[in-house]
Order: structure tokens, then sequence, then C-alpha cells
């Protein structure tokens, strides 16, 4: 979790709100009757959970890294000092785990322009959506294995199905019928491209992060969405 926790006491704890970055205290009172408290400066919903709190805290403070899953090469200034590692599938399969601080500081000192951009002035994050020859070589060190080809071959799959039925289909029923982490599901997917712009949060019932011009032009003709591994096996079979 992207959460920066600043002291914990009892059942009250000092966060910084994940999309505004400003203070607000959580507390267990009255959480159970009205849920977690939402941010009162932005009114970011649903709010954070102290129980979440609590175990990015007792994490930070054990000296042990946090591990983010993240779908591509990730920054966030929340994580700086933080002590995280990250956890991605790049698009041809390799598999990273990198130091988030290490890093960071490997591309700024190569010349990257990161830390000026107005994704991480604003936001307070940055990604690189493919990776360059040289950051591949910051990674090279990282690297703890390769996908199976034969899951990307699945992937390619799933992906022409989808076109040819111009269906919708979740990351999680995709990441169910090939029995992976519904976070390397994006990574598998690729780059954002309207042929793999079917596949869609099951919340908002769009592809996360995509640009308008990066959907298929008929993905919402269709109000049907397969939600489930065994529905997409069965469509798939028929």
């Amino acid at each position: 979790m992207d959460l920066n926790v600043y002291d914990l006491y009892g059942n009250n704890a000092a966060i910084a709100c994940p999309s505004c970055n400003e203070p607000y205290i959580v507390t267990t009172w009255n959480e159970e009757k009205k849920g977690a408290r939402p941010c009162p400066h932005c009114g970011e919903r649903p709010g954070i959970r102290f129980a979440d709190v609590q175990s990015v805290y007792k994490t930070a403070t054990s000296g042990e890294p946090t591990l983010e899953r993240v779908t591509r090469l990730y920054f966030s200034r929340h994580w700086v000092g933080t002590n995280r590692w990250c956890l991605f599938t790049a698009a041809d399969g390799t598999i990273y785990k990198y130091d988030h601080d290490a890093v960071l500081e490997q591309l700024a000192a190569a010349g990257g322009n990161l830390k000026n951009t107005k994704s991480w002035i604003g936001r307070g994050i940055y990604h690189f959506p493919q990776l360059s020859i040289s950051q591949r070589a910051i990674l090279e060190p990282y690297i703890i294995g390769k996908e199976s080809i034969d899951i990307r071959v699945e992937v390619g799959s799933i992906l022409r199905f989808l076109n040819q039925k111009k269906t919708r289909c979740t990351y999680g029923a995709i990441a169910d019928a090939l029995g992976v982490n519904v976070m390397k599901v994006a990574g598998l997917l690729g780059r954002r491209r309207p042929e793999a712009s079917w596949v869609v949060n099951k919340t908002t019932l769009r592809p996360t992060g995509y640009e308008p011009d990066e959907e298929h032009s008929s993905l919402y003709d269709s109000d049907t969405v397969i939600t489930s591994g065994a529905e997409l096996m069965a469509a798939m079979e028929q």
C-alpha cells in the first residue's frame, strides 16, 4: 500500500492522504459503524482503515523492507526513505525486484529528469511504460526470473478472443484463468494499446490508465463483461 504513516500510538495514527498528501488522523473509534474515515481535506473515499495503517507501520519499523507489486518501473515520492522494494514483470517477461530508492538515485545520477516532471512534482509519482536500454542496464542486478512462455502465449490467445468477440474482461478474471496474481496481469498485457484495452477494472469497467485514444473504438458497444476465470475459459471453449 502506498501510504506514509507519520506516527502510531494506541488506536490512533497520523498519516498522509494518498491522494492529496495532507496529514490527518486515522482511528479505530467508530470505524466499525461508520467505516474508514475519509480524508477531511480532499474527501477521498473509501478512507484508510486503521488495520492497514497498523500493518504498514509495523512493517516500516521492523527493519524488513516492504514489497510493492507494481506493473512497470514505478517510483513514488511517498516511498522515499521507507525501505521499499518493488516487483514487476516487464513486457518481455523479465521479472524485476528492485530497491526503490537505490534505482531512483541511479536514474537521477545517470541524467534522468523524472524529479522535475509535472507528474513527480504534482502527484509524487512517475513510471515508465517501457524500459530503455539504460534502464535495463540499471535493473539487470535486480532480475529474479522470467515469466513462463506458456503464460504469455495464453495471454495472447485471450486478447485475440476478446478482440474477436468485442467483449470486455476484468483483470481478475484473467488472473484467475491463468493462475497468477492479479497485479501481474497488466505487465503480461504489455504496452497500452486498443487490442489490450478489452481488459478492464472490475469496478470502473474501464481499462486502467488508458487515454481515450488508446481504447478500442468498439470498447463500450456491448454491456457484456466477463468477470470470472471460469466464465472466460467456458466462453473460449465454445
